[in-house]
């Protein structure tokens, strides 16, 4: 530890202020440089969809931390100045002001971009995404009741963004070209549940919908669906996806490819740089391939790793997959895989309250609970350990989760 002087993280987003908050942590005293393209301070994302997005009172408190916690902990956070061109041989990054910062270990913490709509914005209709706190300011004051609000993309966000539209008052349509709402994400039946609840609340969802044409008129997007539909909404959003932002390591020569390609101790194909979080193409034990994954707790785990990593640390980084979304009064978890061969549901969808267990092999896979948080724990286990238990067993609401997974736990 006392051979590394300095250490400079690029992005400020989850993974990076993880990064910085564990090294001091960890008892490291040498210099830390922040460097982060945006003019907030780090802040977390997934309330953008959310809360951020109802009340600007809201979105002032979604920083990680305090404007003074820097200073105190003596990391220099490097605001409005982004990273355009690293060294690897000099060991040195060069910020898009000029100015040049020396390093002894590199975290690579980028993220991703909004994959852009670029067919609709060549017409000069404003199209609107939800990657950053300066998007979701500029959105906000068009979510007002009356206002019709098309969704281009049934993902994640998408699907988010559409419950607090609709509950600021305003008359939403998704378009997905997919055949149902969050297919990457969840099995066909809990599609089918988050579908059926948005249309309750009077979403106009269009599955399978495929748009044939983009126009602009009087500063307004006009979009056409196949079939003759034709919509002219007051604001379209697009939640077509991301990409990683990756041309800072790929014109540095580190090995790239759908993300930086990193080892299990997060390390690129340059020992002194790492990378983490969204950016990163990992080895997947669970997958036996790299893969690249964009989950909250993914982005913490994985640059904590990092951090100890650069430090001289020998732990690989161990996969625990688990994501959630809010959508109007649901609080839906996703915990490994959301997809199985086989599906068992412990709870009603009627009652709003359930667990589907996604089987493979006969093994526990993955599980999507809709509220359902007091059972986190219990559940993470029982998908880590891939636990076969009998379907019967798994669906039985007398079954204590808890007293399952310790006795999975001692197998």
């Amino acid at each position: 530890m006392d051979q590394i002087n300095n250490i400079v993280i690029i992005g400020g987003g989850l993974a990076g202020d993880t990064a910085t908050a564990t090294l001091r942590e960890a008892g490291y005293t040498g210099g830390i440089q922040l460097v982060s393209d945006e003019l907030h301070r780090p802040y977390d994302r997934p309330p953008l969809s959310k809360t951020a997005l109802l009340t600007s009172e809201d979105a002032r408190k979604i920083h990680f931390r305090p404007e003074t916690w820097y200073a105190e902990n003596n990391v220099d956070l490097i605001l409005g100045d982004g990273a355009a061109k690293l060294d690897p041989a000099a060991h040195q990054v060069t910020l898009q002001s000029g100015r040049v910062l020396g390093y002894d270990k590199l975290l690579i913490a980028t993220g991703t971009r909004a994959r852009r709509l670029r067919l609709l914005e060549t017409t000069g209709a404003p199209v609107f995404y939800l990657r950053s706190l300066d998007d979701c300011e500029a959105l906000r004051p068009l979510l007002v009741q009356g206002a019709k609000i098309a969704i281009i993309g049934a993902g994640v966000i998408g699907m988010e963004v559409a419950a607090t539209a609709n509950s600021l008052g305003c008359a939403v349509t998704v378009i997905e070209l997919a055949p149902r709402v969050m297919a990457r994400s969840v099995s066909p039946a809990i599609s089918e549940f988050i579908a059926a609840y948005h249309r309750e609340k009077g979403v106009d969802i269009r599955c399978g919908a495929k748009i044939t044409g983009m126009h602009c008129i009087n500063g307004r997007a006009v979009l056409e669906l196949e079939g003759g539909i034709r919509l002219e909404p007051d604001a379209v959003i697009a939640g077509i996806g991301a990409e990683p932002i990756t041309e800072l390591a790929q014109e540095a020569g580190l090995r790239v490819e759908d993300g930086i390609i990193i080892d299990r101790f997060t390390r690129t194909s340059n020992p002194d740089i790492h990378a983490a979080g969204d950016v990163a193409r990992f080895e997947s034990v669970a997958h036996g391939q790299h893969i690249r994954a964009e989950h909250w707790r993914h982005a913490i785990d994985q640059a904590t790793t990092a951090a100890h990593a650069m430090l001289g640390a020998q732990t690989p980084y161990e996969e625990r997959p688990w994501v959630w979304s809010d959508q109007y009064d649901l609080n839906i978890q996703i915990t490994g895989e959301g997809s199985g061969e086989t599906e068992i549901f412990r709870g009603d969808p009627a009652t709003k309250s359930f667990t589907a267990f996604q089987l493979k092999g006969g093994r526990i896979a993955g599980a999507i609970s809709v509220n359902q948080a007091k059972w986190k724990r219990p559940i993470a286990e029982l998908v880590h350990n891939h636990a076969k238990i009998e379907p019967s067993v798994l669906a039985d609401l007398n079954m204590d989760l808890k007293k399952l997974a310790n006795a999975v736990e001692k197998v």
